[in-house]
This record gives C-alpha cells, structure tokens and sequence, in this order.
C-alpha cells in the first residue's frame, strides 16, 4: 500500500490553478449569463429603486445592477472579492452615469466605519459570504 505523501501542497497546485481560472474566468461569465434573466432583472428593478445617495454595493459582481439604480443614487462603491467579477464590470462601470469607487474586498470586513453609507444593496450574494 502506498503512502500518502507528507505534504500535499505540490499535489494541489495544479488545483489551486484550476480554482484560479474558475473565479476569475468561469464564474464571472456565468454570473453575467445567469443574471440576465428576466425574472432577474425584474427582481433587480423592484428591489433596487429605492436607493437613494452613497450607496454600497457589497458583492457587485460583474455590475449587472447599474443600470437599475434610480436617479437618487449620487455614488456608489462596488465591493467585491473578485478580481475576475470586477474586470468584466469595467465596461459597465464606465458607461454608468453613477460614479463609481470600485473596491476589492469582502463582505466579511467591510473596509469603511459605520454610517458611511445611506444604502447598502447585497443582490444575489449572501450564498457567497463565509
């Protein structure tokens, strides 16, 4: 019977690789595919047209909120921890009349003291938060 080696480290590089790829690559394009539903985007109109302000957005994703924000939102901060998620949001970023203070972070330790926000939007997120 063979031993397990010692150290497992040079085993799951490759998978370490592989979970790389799919944060940034896979993922991202699955959550823009996904998220255009139109259900979605329903959901997306009616829960966000409230917002008014600066506004927090923690797990922006690939910012396919933007374009639901009402007039009343003055600024918005667009939390999110992945990289990947946030490149494919630069187009969109761009184009929005919002501006716009991306940030790359996590949920867990909002990087702002309280009462720096007058709204806080978490869409499609929480399954995502450790």
């Amino acid at each position: 019977m063979k031993a397990f080696p010692k150290s497992t480290e040079p085993a799951c590089r490759p998978l370490a690789h592989l979970r790389r790829f799919y944060e940034n690559r896979i993922f991202p394009w699955c959550n823009d595919r996904l998220g255009r539903f139109a259900a979605i985007e329903r959901l997306r109109g009616e829960e966000l047209r409230e917002a008014f302000g600066r506004v927090i957005e923690i797990g922006f994703g690939t910012g396919l909120n933007l374009s639901h924000y009402p007039a009343a939102v003055q600024s918005l901060v667009a939390l999110d921890p992945n990289e990947g998620m946030l490149r494919r949001a630069a187009a969109r970023i761009a184009a929005s009349p919002i501006t716009v203070e991306v940030v790359h972070g996590s949920a867990e330790v909002v990087p702002f003291p309280d009462r720096s926000f007058d709204c806080a939007v978490s869409f499609l997120t929480l399954c995502s938060v450790d």
